[in-house]
């Protein structure tokens, strides 16, 4: 206004100075319109930065100094939440450069233990700092969860590492053993199998069967390769754990005995028995509907019939010896793998079956054994003949004694000259004369003549013959003086009779065959051998000779003597009666099968080694293949080749 003063026109005030304004425009410091009042009424300019909270933010008026340039103290009296660099979270634009909330310092969650460790809060705009949640931590660490995972690391920001994997100071998970990365679950991923830790001591991994399985072979990588077969029962002589009990025959608590595992089976409603190598001394009654498999291992129960032997001795106590009975079998039933051998009968006549067979079918397999027959007992020995009756004695001879003579024609003419031999003994059996030879009669000696031999014993060509009588002795004669006789080295003394020859055996009786046998129920009886014949009478026996008598011819001071003469022969003895024929031997069988009437069809019988065994006292073996009925049905077959034997032996009496 100063400088307009004395003007009294526009025209004059634009004359004198150039800055005048009929109305304030600039801004200068200076009264433009001469009104008295300096930039009145002005519009400041909008700053240049118009984002955000900076929106609407104009020029500041400098007086002189023209617009004053924008700044943060321009945008801070414009806007009270402006903010030279981002620090405010309030969902604000606060240092105007069109990004909310940008490049902010945040605060730290509260937990900040294990793996939340630096975690932050995040802006929520309008909201203001988010409380941390487990979406934040998450965000955050990817190894962060809210219960625990073995890794070493504090994995929920608790403040305790792997809590629940440790327990009493040390990892005793099945997926932490020992330490946080061993996971016996990954380690022992095999068939059948799974992975448990066993933190008894040191924690160690084990593997753990699944339900059914066991691990045999101990070789983890294959797992548990075996299965138990749930429709069998177990029976092992050799494991530690075998019995008899109620319950047995499971796989870890086996039957020790095949007839307690067969009747297990029963009744349980289970289809096999199952029985390891070893030896089983009793008799195996089969069940219809339940096979009984040997060669198995008794500890990995891997089989092989060959080199896993499973052996059955039977054992009846009393009778007929039955190692395995199969009777009346309807329903499919295998007896496969075995070793047999059949009992040895005792008693008298009675048979040994290896494998005994009654009334079964096809339903019956046998396949893949060993069948050793047992042996058979003997029959009773025959009772004996009566012993013929004996002949009568034969008389002996007399003594030798002294003549009143020194010759030979006074000698002859003495009345007890000659000197009578004894009688035979007499005897005739069945009108044949027997009897024995007469004694010979010593005659009056006549120099070194011979003297008579006794007469033969009486036989008959169908007995024995009779007995030669024995020569006489040679006669004694003196030469030279009256106590000395000579010989002329001649025997003096009679000879004694031959016995008579014995009469002939009686005539063998007819051995029982196994074409005669019968059957005593089902088992099969050998016909018994019949009577033997009788003998025949023994022939008599033969007189003795006399003995030589002395000749005197020198007129010495005694005469001639005479000899003893010679004994009469024994009768010969008659006939003893036959023995009687005895009972027939017991049968030694490999397989024996029997009926009551023609089977619709035959057990299958393959691939079997039989073995024959020996009948009873002294019998003649033989072979034979045939199935054997009642009496009176005998069918001899052959089945798939496979000839089903028994070894019969019959007596040779």
């Amino acid at each position: 206004m100063r400088w307009c003063a004395g003007l009294v026109a526009l025209r004059l005030y634009q004359g004198w100075d150039p800055n005048y304004e009929p109305q304030e425009q600039s801004c200068d410091g200076v009264d433009n319109d001469c009104d008295g009042t300096i930039d009145e009424g002005l519009v400041a300019s909008l700053c240049p930065d118009q984002d955000g909270v900076c929106a609407g933010s104009s020029q500041v008026y400098g007086g002189a100094l023209g617009w004053l340039a924008c700044d943060g103290i321009t945008y801070q009296a414009n806007h009270s939440d402006y903010e030279p660099q981002e620090r405010s979270c309030d969902g604000l634009d606060n240092d105007c450069d069109g990004t909310i909330d940008e490049g902010l310092a945040a605060p730290l969650c509260s937990q900040q233990a294990g793996v939340c460790a630096g975690a932050k809060k995040s802006c929520g705009g309008e909201s203001g700092w988010l409380a941390c949640d487990q979406a934040t931590y998450i965000a955050y660490s990817s190894l962060y969860q809210t219960s625990e995972t073995s890794d070493g690391l504090d994995n929920n920001c608790d403040g305790v590492v792997d809590e629940g994997w440790i327990n009493a100071g040390k990892y005793d998970q099945d997926t932490a053993c020992g330490n946080y990365w061993t996971d016996c679950t990954a380690l022992y991923a095999q068939p059948n199998a799974n992975g448990e830790c066993d933190s008894t001591g040191v924690p160690t991994c084990t593997m753990i069967c699944q339900a059914g399985y066991k691990d045999l072979n101990h070789i983890p990588f294959d797992g548990c390769e075996f299965a138990i077969d749930s429709q069998a029962i177990y029976v092992s002589e050799q494991d530690l754990n075998s019995s008899d009990l109620a319950g047995c025959g499971t796989f870890d608590a086996p039957c020790a005995t095949i007839a307690v595992g067969i009747t297990r089976a029963l009744n349980g409603g289970l289809k096999r028995v199952l029985v390891a190598s070893g030896t089983y001394t009793e008799t195996v009654t089969l069940e219809s509907g339940i096979d009984l498999l040997g060669g198995y291992h008794p500890a990995t129960w891997d089989r092989n019939i060959t080199t896993y032997p499973t052996v059955i001795y039977g054992e009846t106590l009393n009778g007929h010896k039955k190692a395995i009975i199969a009777r009346n079998l309807s329903g499919p039933t295998s007896f496969d793998g075995f070793v047999v051998y059949g009992g040895n009968a005792v008693g008298n006549s009675e048979n040994s079956y290896a494998f005994y067979i009654e009334d079964s079918d096809s339903n019956l397999s046998i396949i893949n054994n060993v069948i050793r027959a047992g042996n058979g007992a003997p029959g009773v020995d025959g009772a004996d003949g009566a012993i013929g009756t004996d002949g009568s004695c034969g008389m002996p001879g007399n003594d030798g004694f002294e003549t009143s003579t020194s010759a030979y024609v006074t000698c002859q003419a003495l009345i007890d000259t000659p000197n009578p031999g004894g009688h035979g003994g007499e005897n005739s059996c069945q009108g044949v004369n027997i009897s024995g030879g007469e004694g010979a009669s010593a005659q009056c000696p006549k120099q070194l003549d011979q003297q008579p031999p006794g007469q033969d014993g009486q036989g008959t060509a169908g007995g024995g013959a009779g007995g030669a009588g024995g020569g006489g002795g040679h006669n004694r004669q003196n030469y030279t003086n009256c106590g000395t006789f000579k010989t002329g080295g001649l025997l003096s003394h009679g000879m004694p009779g031959l016995n008579g020859e014995n009469g002939d055996d009686g005539a063998s009786g007819v051995p029982g065959r196994q074409e005669n046998w019968s059957l005593a129920e089902f088992d099969l009886v050998s016909a018994p051998g019949t009577d033997g014949g009788n003998g025949t009478p023994g022939g008599g026996g033969g007189g003795g000779g006399a003995g030589g008598g002395l000749d005197e011819s020198m007129g010495c001071a005694w005469d001639d003597q005479l000899g003893g003469s010679g004994g009469g022969g024994g009768a010969g003895g008659c006939q003893g009666t036959g023995c009687f024929g005895g009972s027939g031997g017991g049968g030694a069988f490999g397989i024996y099968a029997v009926y009551a009437s023609a089977p619709p069809s035959l057990p299958i019988i393959r691939n079997n080694n039989i073995h024959l065994g020996r009948g009873g006292w002294r019998r003649r073996r033989e072979r034979r293949c045939s199935w054997l009925g009642r009496p009176g049905s005998i069918w001899r077959v052959h089945y798939r080749s496979i000839c089903v034997c028994h070894g019969l032996w019959r007596p040779r009496w």
